[in-house]
């Protein structure tokens, strides 16, 4: 299929989150969008934040929260000059009870940040009374200083945040929903939460046919082909662990995969758990890392080969990092040498060695470990989009590592602790050789810094603390 211009600008541009919650909503792409200011967090243009609508302008999503002064005063915009019909597709607004805390950090927050506390919940609903053929959905977040991305449908108690839904129809049936009913052989599903994604993607979790499911939808770009990634590394790796439970049951088993016209529909099992770094770190972290541990040496003892490392076997490891580097034009040059002079001294210290190859995550951390906020045990590993079936030692262990450093320090410090503890020796130690373990740490910190050329904009945040670190690790160790 050939593109124009104008196509394949459309297809390669990153979907904003207003864009993604109309394709959650069933609203087609080129509904407007009217936004008061807050919603600038969101990606929008000038155009977008022009709140209130000028009159005769109905239609259009719209985007209010009312820590924003001008929603708070004119949220009785939505019924003025209304004949009982919608002036709208679609009304996302957000209240909220304010930041959870005693009474006096409450006072407090209001000393030092006035006007950032959003109208109640209880001072929106009469607003829509006008609207009786309006559909008002609860939707619950956390409400903070931030405009929220997450929200779970119809909340229990322990939500901060009440963010009121009003379409014309029920929720969740137009659109993409019929397509994910029948690759799920649902009548019907129950979404119980979702996540618009900055990296330009939608994250709902469901309920169908009994079970519990994440539908991730992808709109056209590059973000597909990482989350198609991810998909297919599913598949290949449950087929590979040759029916090993430790392994099997704490990763998801893929469902369907989906084209809705030019949007990617991936669905995989949902796994119980809790992300470990929102858990109380400081009381479970010891046991998350022990069972992190095991949970890696049974993918290194399932999927093991020995292999006498080539030039071929070595290049063919190193293609991928080579391959984003090398199309990444925004990498600084000093950065970019550093990175290649790690490559060509860790293959003059490698090429001959009989290495353990094994399985690897690829981003294997904390950010990525499901587990019981209680007892610490894993429940699952996610968001397998940079695995690899076959992968040098300590990878995962030396990621493991530097992120569990990384959330007290600099990337440089965290990486400068990983070596000096000598926290991954252990699985780098291939032949007894200190030359050894300094190459195969190397290509595992090189790995931390490429993985994140798949996002400019996250690449660019870290983009001196990856110098720094790299040229630690270059001073180091020889």
């Amino acid at each position: 299929m050939v593109l124009t211009a104008g196509e394949d600008a459309r297809r390669t541009r990153t979907s904003g989150l207003a864009d993604l919650l109309k394709l959650l909503l069933g609203l087609p792409e080129t509904t407007p969008v009217h936004a008061t200011a807050s919603f600038r967090e969101w990606g929008l243009d000038e155009a977008e934040l022009d709140w209130p609508p000028r009159r005769g302008e109905n239609g259009g999503l719209w985007l209010l929260d009312t820590r924003d002064r001008v929603a708070r005063q004119q949220l009785a915009r939505i019924v003025a000059g209304s004949s009982g019909s919608l002036p709208f597709h679609a009304a996302l607004i957000l209240a909220g009870t304010g930041r959870p805390g005693s009474a006096v950090r409450k006072l407090l927050r209001r000393i030092r940040r006035p006007g950032t506390r959003r109208l109640h919940p209880t001072a929106v609903p009469m607003h829509l009374s006008a609207y009786p053929q309006t559909m008002v959905h609860v939707l619950g977040f956390e409400d903070g200083l931030h405009v929220p991305a997450d929200f779970v449908v119809a909340p229990s108690g322990q939500w901060t945040g009440t963010a009121y839904l009003v379409t014309g129809s029920p929720l969740f049936e137009r659109g993409l929903w019929p397509t994910i009913s029948n690759c799920l052989n649902a009548d019907r599903v129950e979404v119980e939460s979702f996540q618009l994604r900055i990296r330009g993607a939608a994250v709902v979790m469901l309920r169908a046919a009994g079970r519990r499911f994440v539908i991730r939808v992808v709109p056209p770009g590059p973000l597909q082909e990482i989350v198609a990634r991810n998909h297919h590394s599913l598949i290949e790796l449950r087929r590979a662990f040759n029916g090993d439970q430790r392994l099997l049951a704490r990763v998801p088993e893929p469902a369907f995969t989906e084209m809705e016209g030019a949007v990617a529909l991936f669905g995989e099992s949902l796994l119980e758990g809790t992300l470990a770094w929102k858990t109380d770190r400081e009381r479970i972290a010891p046991v998350v890392y022990d069972r992190a541990l095991q949970f890696l040496a049974a993918l290194r003892e399932t999927t093991a080969r020995n292999t006498v490392v080539t030039d071929e076997i070595l290049l063919d490891l190193l293609h991928e990092d080579r391959r984003l580097l090398e199309s990444a034009a925004f990498v600084e040059p000093e950065v970019r040498d550093l990175l290649v002079r790690e490559f060509e001294q860790a293959a003059g210290q490698l090429c001959g060695l009989q290495l353990q190859l094994y399985a690897s995550h690829g981003d294997f951390g904390f950010g990525n470990i499901l587990v019981d906020e209680r007892t610490g045990e894993i429940r699952g590993i996610i968001d397998w989009d940079t695995a690899r079936l076959e992968d040098l030692p300590g990878i995962d262990r030396v990621n493991l590592e530097i992120q569990i450093r990384r959330s007290q320090r600099s990337i440089a410090a965290a990486v400068e602790a990983a070596w000096s503890n000598r926290s991954a020796h252990d699985v780098l130690n291939a032949d007894g050789r200190p030359e050894t373990v300094r190459a195969l740490f190397g290509l595992a910190v090189c790995r931390y810094v490429i993985r994140s050329l798949r996002y400019p904009s996250v690449y660019r945040m870290e983009a001196a603390g990856f110098r720094r670190a790299l040229e630690w690790l270059a001073r180091t160790g020889r």
